[in-house]
């Protein structure tokens, strides 16, 4: 699966590591709180403008 992945983004011109990298980005801005069960929520999150080049 993740061969045909890889073999899919090149094909469609997407900078698969750029993508993955970003995503990682935006992941650690978000700060996540418990509620009264233990369960983590999401409290925020940085808001980023769509960056992918074709």
């Amino acid at each position: 699966m993740a061969l045909y992945l890889c073999a899919l983004a090149e094909m469609n011109g997407v900078d698969l590591d750029g993508e993955i990298e970003r995503k990682i980005a935006k992941n650690t801005r978000r700060q996540y709180r418990r509620d009264s069960n233990g369960v983590p929520f999401r409290v925020s999150e940085s808001v980023e403008p769509y960056s992918h080049q074709q």
